[in-house]
């Protein structure tokens, strides 16, 4: 099988600017439609027809940048018989318009951050702003000198993003008002707006590095992060039974909330490959970007692992109630609390979801697990 999906990827790239069609992909396979599917998203992680999209873009971002071509010669030379099918198709994916693309390829590259301090910091380039509470993740915190608060995700400060002339504005369609912030913000420079929820930590810098010319650093941090990952699961192994299990779970105010294999749990279940507890994998298997999934108190023993972590805001309330919380039965009575099998992460570390806070994150959670007998 993966032979035949090696194939059809193969006669992808070679043809990509034909009018394939998804019937010829699962021919070209020897598979029905819907066993060709399956197959094809289960090696690849994308729909046959996405996977030809977004290679059909990365060409097209090539001759654009490389080759000069304008937008109609490029979207012919790719397969859209459409210019303007292929602007909003591109536009979707890369997150601005072709031209927009162009003209911020050939600028000096002045940045305003909305959402993605830590990815553009990760690829060597320094907003000239970002939101304040970006620029209080600790990894920011001794490079942030020079970069200007311009407000925070509730109030953003239009005047000063203006007055630093960017020429690009990063950011995802989960800032609150965005629609409302989103007309003003075009008029001062082109947005890129880039799904946090439909990619992961790599796609997010993925996708802005093919933005900003940083193709190279963005492959060169995750080459390097893919191999710590490998040191650091080495490193915990002899710490954790191999049946062991792993939950995470965030206390805010008066909210326990479970979180699953992205954000904060990335690094438990991504890059450690630390077991889920089974009700947990369901939730993941079932839907990936499912957190947070709120508990009460008696709901947490379903969900909890042999080896608990919790992240809680330095915050009066969510302090006084993990101390309330403690005290009840419900807590007392888990399998991780009795053994002594809690783990306390850092939640100014943890809450953020970009490139050097989860290497940091690493190294938290393998000196915490070290700091356990080996099992």
């Amino acid at each position: 099988m993966p032979t035949a999906i090696n194939r059809v990827i193969d006669y992808m790239e070679q043809t990509y600017s034909a009018n394939i069609q998804h019937r010829e992909l699962s021919t070209i396979a020897g598979m029905t439609s819907s066993h060709f599917s399956f197959a094809f998203r289960k090696r690849t992680g994308h729909r046959p027809m996405d996977y030809l999209t977004d290679l059909r873009i990365g060409r097209a971002k090539q001759f654009l940048h490389t080759d000069g071509l304008n937008v109609k010669e490029t979207a012919q030379r790719v397969g859209f018989a459409d210019e303007y099918y292929f602007s909003r198709r591109f536009k979707q994916r890369v997150g601005v318009s072709p031209a927009a693309y162009v003209q911020i390829r050939k600028s000096a590259m002045k940045t305003i951050s909305l959402t993605y301090t830590g990815q553009l910091l990760a690829v060597g380039l320094k907003p000239l702003g970002a939101l304040r509470q970006h620029l209080a993740n600790q990894t920011v915190d001794p490079l942030k000198t020079g970069i200007v608060d311009v407000g925070d995700f509730y109030h953003m400060n239009l005047a000063s993003i203006a007055s630093l002339a960017p020429d690009l504005i990063v950011t995802a369609q989960d800032v609150p008002q965005f629609e409302q912030y989103h007309k003003q913000l075009k008029r001062i420079a082109p947005v890129a707006v880039i799904p946090w929820d439909q990619y992961d930590v790599f796609g997010h810098l993925k996708h802005i590095a093919g933005i900003v010319d940083k193709e190279k650093e963005a492959e060169k941090w995750i080459s390097t992060h893919f191999e710590q990952a490998e040191q650091a699961r080495e490193a915990v192994m002899p710490y954790m039974g191999k049946e062991e299990s792993v939950s995470l779970f965030r206390i805010s105010g008066e909210t326990i909330g479970l979180w699953g294999g992205r954000e904060f749990g990335h690094v438990l279940y991504q890059t450690l490959g630390l077991k889920p507890p089974a009700a947990v994998a369901k939730l993941m298997d079932e839907q990936k970007s499912f957190n947070p999934l709120n508990l009460r108190p008696e709901e947490m023993k379903s969900f909890a692992g042999d080896l608990m972590f919790i992240s809680v805001p330095e915050d009066p309330a969510s302090l006084a109630y993990l101390e309330r919380l403690m005290t009840e039965p419900a807590w007392q009575e888990l399998q991780a609390v009795r053994n002594g099998n809690v783990c306390r992460i850092s939640d100014t570390l943890w809450k953020f979801y970009e490139p050097r806070a989860i290497t940091e994150q690493l190294k938290e959670a393998v000196n915490l697990i070290q700091s356990r007998q080996s099992s």
